[in-house]
């Protein structure tokens, strides 16, 4: 599957991954029921209208709600993949570190290790680098090179119309 890019009906992840997103789920469904909970005492203050806690409560809860969707989407059409045996090709589950060329600075979270995957995962200790992401595009598939800064470079353009130039 290298090489293959993200499908709106399949989402790529490895068995670590899809077990992350698992264990999410029911935190975020517990979230929810404190969130009722909150909306229901903030709207029995009286006049909605002018009540900005009941309004929080309400915003907070309509988030948590669509990242419930959102982790029930990605849990029912996950396709798991195996790790790639070969450590030098840039695959799903793979852990990416990138700096600005000529800086030194990270080009996402300074100095954090990323994990490719197919979709964004939520509630972990290391970042999710998604496929579907501009950095994440160049990277997937990628063959690394230990031997070589030049092979391991790569130019991008972001969201600003800023091209930079990332060393993996």
């Amino acid at each position: 599957h290298v090489g293959e890019y993200w499908r709106r009906d399949s989402m790529l992840l490895t068995e670590r991954q899809y077990a992350r997103v698992v264990t999410y789920l029911p935190k975020l469904q517990e979230q929810e029921k404190a969130l009722v909970k909150w909306v229901n005492e903030a709207a029995a203050q009286g006049d909605l209208a002018e009540n900005s806690e009941f309004d929080a409560a309400r915003l907070e809860l309509e988030k948590t709600r669509n990242k419930i969707t959102e982790m029930q989407e990605i849990v029912a059409s996950a396709e798991i993949v195996q790790p790639n045996p070969n450590p030098c090709v840039i695959d799903i589950g793979s852990l990416v570190k990138i700096q600005i060329r000529d800086t030194g600075i990270s080009a996402l979270d300074a100095g954090e290790v990323h994990e490719i995957s197919g979709v964004q995962i939520p509630d972990t200790q290391i970042p999710a680098l998604p496929i579907t992401s501009i950095v994440g595009k160049r990277l997937y598939g990628r063959q690394f090179d230990p031997d070589s800064s030049l092979a391991n470079t790569i130019t991008y353009t972001d969201v600003h119309n800023i091209t930079r130039e990332l060393i993996i």
